[in-house]
């Protein structure tokens, strides 16, 4: 957890807002499709935000990453397998 110290003064001196948001304030059930929509027409390319590509057993290595500031996104790959092979 992180704490912020805020100075309401300055806060009311420079008429500063504080705003929280979840998903950058975006609708997820509509805006998520159409990211997808963008991706797959070739007009976004979110590949360049992934920064790692992971196991499931490099979880808590990513998350140590995400908390230290290093990296964008780290993409968790499980490999599921095959019974009776």
């Amino acid at each position: 957890m992180f704490t912020v110290q805020i100075d309401p003064f300055v806060l009311s001196d420079q008429e500063t807002r504080l705003i929280g948001s979840n998903y950058g304030s975006c609708r997820p059930s509509l805006d998520f499709a159409k990211v997808i929509d963008m991706q797959m027409a070739g007009r976004l390319d979110l590949n360049r935000l992934i920064s790692a590509e992971v196991g499931l057993d490099g979880v808590n290595d990513a998350f140590d990453a995400m908390a230290a500031g290093r990296g964008l996104r780290a993409v968790i790959t499980a490999r599921h397998a095959r019974f009776g092979s």
